[in-house]
């Protein structure tokens, strides 16, 4: 009998797993915080968590912003990966890509802005993270 039981526990844990998506609990430290301070990880787990992107903190900025403003390729690459909003304005009516532009970091601002295009032009997106492979699939 005990190894029926077994058996109907890991069952039941197996259905609840599925049943609740496979989704990890997001951090305790908020997306935008976690982009501020540069935290590639724990944004990475806020993706995997499905949390809100295109959430703002209290003056008005994205995760996305964060990263802009920081400089931070690898970041802005994971949220665009990601799905975030890269039309969304701050509250001074800037996009990431302005933002990044505007405080001199512009290989970030070139990126934001390709990908952005990309969107718009209703091309496949950034499949790759920038690696080019997402241009390839958007000429077939």
């Amino acid at each position: 009998m005990r190894p029926r039981l077994r058996l109907l526990t890991l069952l039941t844990a197996m259905f609840v797993l599925l049943v609740s998506g496979c989704r990890p609990a997001p951090p305790a430290t908020p997306l935008t915080e976690a982009a501020e301070k540069g935290n590639l990880r724990l944004v990475q787990q806020h993706i995997a968590a499905k949390s809100d992107l295109n959430a703002k903190d209290r003056v008005g900025l994205t995760a996305t912003h964060h990263a802009a403003i920081r400089g931070d390729l690898p970041m802005a690459q994971a949220l665009v990966a990601a799905g975030a909003d890269l039309a969304v304005r701050n509250a001074t009516d800037r996009t990431p890509a302005e933002l990044a532009r505007v405080n001199g970091r512009i290989p970030v601002a070139e990126f934001l802005e390709q990908a952005q295009s990309r969107s718009r032009s209703g091309g496949r997106g950034l499949v790759d993270g920038g690696l080019g492979v997402s241009g390839v699939l958007d000429s077939h």
